[in-house]
């Protein structure tokens, strides 16, 4: 797996795939959808999805958009982040894994991911069994998505998995970038190397 830091916009990221975090916001029982992204275009393509609430941004939800209007991107993968108020790097860490564990299949070989944004502070301890609920800024949710992303992988090639060509899946190779106003995309392109040779750049 290779990772690499550039300052793209997420909507101007030419990729396969750009993933995007969706968080339940919602009190007292009101439906609150709230995606994890200044990037206007983002939001705009997405727009339509959380107003009618097709999208609730419960944990592992995941809802593909192909074609989205007004991004590079071919396609966009709303994935559900659980309750606004408990998420941590832990669950930014499962969520990117899940990305590799949907798209893989599906033979997407390349995805961004778009980290969330001013992201500090303390995710409710109570509803953690670990102390995993720190929100360490960029830094910390692009560790944690370079490592799902790669665990999400190894996880795919311990099950035996194949690809369309009857040979086991290739291990993601990739880039983080974080965007102007904050935004950081951590995009991942499927490589051809063994994961014991698989190599990061950070």
């Amino acid at each position: 797996m290779k990772t690499e830091i550039s300052f793209s916009a997420p909507s101007q990221i030419e990729t396969e795939c750009l993933v995007a975090v969706v968080l339940d916001r919602s009190q007292n029982g009101k439906s609150n959808p709230s995606l994890e992204t200044s990037d206007k275009a983002v939001a705009a393509a997405a727009a339509d999805l959380l107003a009618t609430g097709e999208v609730s941004g419960k944990m592992f939800e995941t809802t593909m958009v192909h074609r989205p209007q007004g991004l590079k991107a071919k396609r966009l993968l709303l994935v559900g982040g659980g309750k606004a108020d408990n998420f941590s790097g832990y669950e930014l860490r499962k969520l990117a894994g899940a990305a590799v564990r949907f798209l893989k299949p599906k033979s997407i070989r390349q995805f961004a991911f778009i980290a969330p944004e001013n992201w500090s502070g303390q995710a409710d301890p109570a509803a953690h069994s670990t102390y995993v609920f720190e929100r360490g800024g960029a830094p910390e949710a692009v560790k944690a998505i370079a490592e799902g992303a790669f665990v999400g992988h190894r996880k795919r090639l311990r099950n035996g998995e194949m690809d369309g060509s009857g040979n086991r899946h290739r291990p993601p190779s990739g880039r983080i970038a974080p965007a102007p106003g904050g935004s950081t995309t951590h995009e991942v392109t499927m490589g051809s190397s063994d994961c014991a040779g698989a190599r990061w750049r950070l």
